[in-house]
């Protein structure tokens, strides 16, 4: 009897164990899934505020990029903004900012604090928007 106690308690730390490596493993494949797409497009991910050029002339100009499309990407959020021949997709983290308001403004001033950024110079591409529906 104690042994298959032992088995069933085993049993269920094994589920346990496996249930969240499972939803580590997805969140963290999100981001590295788009990223990835999102080199291998023609577009760039963004590291710092030297890619985001065009996205910094609209602010300068009273002008704030438009919300394309808002996406759910397993437990991320995104959303994905169009400037002056631009394209910004911006991907949540677990303790990041959020996408609603001036979404524009927080990814220009700082970001690294969003999981993922992409820009995008010529939408009529659409990497972004793609990559951004493959991960839906």
């Amino acid at each position: 009897m104690k042994g298959i106690a032992a088995l069933v308690a085993i049993g269920v730390a094994v589920t346990i164990t496996v249930l969240v490596l499972a939803i580590i493993r997805t969140h963290d494949d999100v981001s590295d899934d788009l990223a990835r797409c999102i080199e291998q497009g023609d577009a760039a991910i963004v590291r710092g505020p030297d890619l985001l050029g065009p996205l910094r002339a609209d602010l300068a100009n009273g002008f704030a990029p438009r919300v394309l499309r808002r996406y759910r990407l397993g437990e991320n959020g995104a959303v994905l903004l169009e400037g002056t021949g631009y394209r910004v997709l911006a991907l949540d983290g677990r303790n990041g900012p959020s996408l609603e308001g001036e979404v524009a403004l927080r990814i220009f001033r700082d970001p690294s604090e969003f999981a993922v950024v992409g820009v995008e110079r010529d939408p009529m591409k659409g990497v972004l928007a793609g990559c951004a529906s493959l991960q839906e």
